[in-house]
């Protein structure tokens, strides 16, 4: 017997349990699968999702870097590629000095919930490091140098439910 209080939402491997003190169900998640795969080797370039539009490209470096809307990146080297998660997947988040962490810890770290998760892109260079989560956060090896005159700006915007 599970005494539950409250609503809660437990993301499982393959389904995301909504549990109340008096019902549960199940709701499936996409499988990782399902995200596609995308390279691209030139800027500006746009990718859309179901839920997103992403808008990649080369603009003159701000005076400040720390923006909600917008993340910034060290000028990448191409080919650049756009992949869902992947078992065991680690990166370097932004202040940690290039230590490396679990994606999984991360996304814990931002809190995004099972669904988000398995719909989430990472910006990733050809061997395979990543660059940075998408409208989340940057990894250390994508950090704006002092020097960068010029930066890859990533903004986005939801589709909202009307586009779908």
């Amino acid at each position: 017997m599970v005494t539950v209080e409250g609503t809660r939402q437990i993301p499982g491997e393959n389904t995301l349990a909504h549990v109340t003190p008096t019902t549960f169900r199940f709701t499936p998640l996409p499988a990782a699968r399902e995200v596609r795969s995308v390279s691209f080797t030139r800027l500006p370039f746009v990718h859309e999702t179901t839920e997103w539009y992403y808008l990649f490209e080369e603009v003159q470096r701000p005076d400040q870097l720390n923006h909600p809307e917008f993340l910034y990146l060290h000028p990448p080297d191409f080919p650049l590629h756009l992949r869902p998660r992947q078992k065991g997947d680690r990166m370097a988040p932004l202040g940690m000095e290039g230590k490396r962490k679990k994606l999984k810890k991360v996304f814990q770290d931002l809190e995004l919930t099972g669904l988000e998760r398995a719909e989430q892109l990472l910006l990733c260079t050809a061997d395979g490091v990543i660059l940075a989560i998408l409208g989340h956060c940057i990894a250390e090896p994508a950090k704006v140098l002092p020097q960068d005159e010029r930066v890859l700006r990533i903004s986005w915007q939801h589709k909202g439910p009307e586009a779908r």
